[in-house]
């Protein structure tokens, strides 16, 4: 889509689902869905740490606390983690803003 409106700006939203419980959902703003996978393990309590060309799930508070990813690559670590939670993201919406 092509931002017709000058001075505006698009801003993705994309939708965290739990697939236990459709109704347990939150709206992230991301330039990505990368991103937005990023962001939703974060605010589930969780990082993915890259050491010794191995992916690990860590506790955000704590690095120590790791389970090893069997993913190659850091989308497919999100993918897996996403997984094993239980929650998606959603496909974006596209909002327009910015406009002075």
């Amino acid at each position: 889509m092509r931002n017709l409106i000058p001075n505006a700006e698009e801003h993705l939203v994309f939708v965290a689902v739990n697939q236990s419980d459709p109704n347990d959902r939150f709206s992230i703003e991301a330039s990505s869905e990368s991103i937005a996978k990023a962001q939703l393990i974060y605010k589930l309590g969780y990082l993915i740490v890259k050491e010794n060309n191995q992916y690990w799930l860590c506790d955000d508070e704590n690095l120590e606390a790791r389970v090893r990813l069997d993913s190659s690559t850091l989308n497919e670590a999100c993918d897996e983690t996403l997984k094993a939670a239980r929650w998606a993201i959603m496909e974006p919406t596209v909002f327009l803003g910015g406009v002075e």
